[in-house]
């Protein structure tokens, strides 16, 4: 548990973090064959938190689905024994979207009702984990789905949960989050500004791991508003 925490809280390698994934399930392993004061739900949270983390840094797509699958997998297993975590429906609704984005066609469309319905259960329980995951899920859905009645997309409540998102924390991704949304209501100057602070934030804490992988991001659509009035 100890080694899978270290890869997943410090590194972002896919190599590492399938070394946490190893990890936890030989932690399991050994609960199956002796009593543990370790709870197996525990384990699982970190096993689909480092599936997330692997299907954003893995860059073969099949891989990347066999992941996205996996944690799926797991997420169902925690939502059917905690019902109560929001874990479970959090990463689920995460990996549901990423899958969606990859399949497309009829099967991606689908999943959407799916992903915002558990992303909904997730914002119920606990809007406030990790920083606003939630709020930043559900701001994204609305923004980049198509509008209604192809499907979810609504841009004026995806301001709404991003806006949820930033007043709840001053966290770098809920600017990326709200940066996302603005460009999708053409408001590009807010945009800029929201993109500002997430390359200006200071790199400590868990934003020392996840920086790199977002202002990668953020410089990338900074450079797309060029010329945008």
């Amino acid at each position: 548990m100890a080694l899978a925490d270290e890869k997943i809280h410090v590194s972002s390698t896919v190599r590492d973090l399938a070394i946490a994934t190893q990890a936890l399930e030989k932690a399991e392993q050994l609960m199956a064959e002796q009593e543990s004061a370790i709870q197996l739900v525990d384990v699982r949270i970190r096993y689909i938190k480092a599936c997330v983390l692997i299907t954003e840094n893995e860059p073969d797509p099949a891989q990347r689905m066999a992941w996205i699958r996996r944690g799926i997998d797991v997420g169902a297993s925690i939502q059917k024994e905690s019902p109560r975590r929001v874990e479970g429906y959090y990463y689920q609704a995460a990996l549901k979207g990423r899958h969606a984005e990859m399949e497309g066609g009829v099967r991606g469309f689908l999943e959407v009702g799916e992903v915002e319905e558990l992303g909904l259960k997730a914002e119920k329980l606990d809007a406030s984990y990790d920083d606003g995951a939630p709020l930043r899920l559900l701001a994204l859905l609305y923004a980049k789905a198509p509008s209604w009645p192809k499907s979810v997309g609504d841009v004026d409540l995806a301001l709404e949960y991003a806006e949820q998102a930033v007043a709840l924390s001053d966290y770098p991704l809920n600017h990326y989050t709200m940066a996302e949304v603005l460009i999708q209501a053409e408001e590009f100057d807010e945009a800029r500004q929201a993109l500002q602070k997430v390359l200006s934030a200071p790199e400590e804490g868990k934003w020392a791991r996840e920086s790199a992988h977002w202002r990668a991001h953020a410089e990338t659509m900074l450079t797309q508003l060029q010329g945008k009035p």
